[in-house]
């Protein structure tokens, strides 16, 4: 893969240069999910990285849509970890969604997808994927399902997510 420039790529290009990666390459790997829709009060952006670093933000500055309203980075902002097993199902998750992720435009996007890898062997790789509702909803289901079952708290972040943000969208079956 060919990443453009400062390492920003298609969403479906990105994903297939992380999911090439092992877990060691994934461990700064960091995952952001900001609603971008219209609402009346704040719906909390996740942030999921792995125990080995911490959320930094900065790094997904660069890859916002002109247009598009990020304010809930700053006014309601959840994370959690994962292990680096963990990170590299979630990206075998998004990477099964192939080119869903990247068909939505910024008109019809109710969340942002982002990915930003840094200090990798796989160099730096960051993306973003504009979601419309029903294809939001399935990310984040999927994201879930790719959690180990013990993490609760990664379970619990992104219902409230979902929840805010698609109350009116049934949950995938299990």
């Amino acid at each position: 893969m060919k990443p453009q420039a400062a390492g920003r790529a298609p969403p479906s290009e990105a994903l297939a240069a992380l999911a090439s990666g092992d877990e060691r390459d994934l461990r700064s790997l960091q995952i952001k999910l900001t609603y971008v829709g219209s609402q009346k009060k704040p719906v909390p952006s996740v942030v999921i990285m792995t125990t080995h670093h911490l959320a930094v933000l900065d790094w997904f500055l660069d890859l916002q849509t002109d247009g598009l309203r990020y304010e809930n980075d700053t006014t309601a902002l959840l994370n959690f970890t994962v292990s680096p097993r963990e990170m590299k199902g979630i990206v075998a998750a998004l990477s099964a969604m192939g080119d869903a992720l990247g068909r939505s435009d910024a008109a019809s996007a109710a969340l942002s997808l982002m990915a930003a890898l840094r200090d990798s062997r796989l160099g730096s790789i960051s993306a973003e994927a504009l979601l419309d509702r029903q294809t939001a909803a399935a990310v984040i289901d999927a994201l879930a399902a790719a959690l180990d079952a013990q993490n609760g708290v990664g379970r619990a972040v992104l219902d409230a997510q979902r929840g805010a943000a698609f109350p009116d969208i049934g949950a995938a079956k299990p």
